[in-house]
């Protein structure tokens, strides 16, 4: 119950392949591509995808796959900044436990925070004495 109620209205970016009902469940603020984009990007014609995330990362939007997202689009997000795997439960797990746990992780990458450049000058001068 309490990441349902953390997500309420968070914008995410919906990609997965099955599970949208769960960020719909969760109150979460839904964006999704066209029938024709998702289409083609599950063939691997990821035109125009990048730029699609550039809108959605400066809209602050998670892009949230799942295990039924197609191959295509989980390789090209797998590494990305701002998106989120929402994961399969294993068999005879405990199904409230597991989104619970599921709500809370995407809430933390919601809210997380990229660390600050740091000076690389003043990286090299800490730690040594002269």
């Amino acid at each position: 119950l309490a990441g349902r109620q953390l997500l309420h209205d968070t914008p995410v970016y919906d990609l997965t392949g099955s599970a949208g009902v769960l960020l719909q469940a969760a109150g979460c603020r839904i964006g999704r591509p066209s029938p024709e984009q998702r289409a083609s990007w599950s063939k691997g014609d990821l035109a125009g995808l990048a730029d699609i995330l550039a809108a959605r990362q400066e809209a602050k939007a998670v892009v949230v796959t799942d295990w039924a997202t197609a191959r295509p689009l989980r390789k090209y997000l797998s590494n990305r900044p701002g998106t989120f795997h929402l994961a399969r439960p294993s068999p005879g797990q405990d199904y409230p436990a597991f989104l619970h746990d599921q709500y809370i992780s995407l809430w933390l990458r919601v809210t997380a925070r990229p660390l600050p450049a740091q000076d690389q000058d003043q990286d090299r001068g800490r730690g040594r004495r002269r």
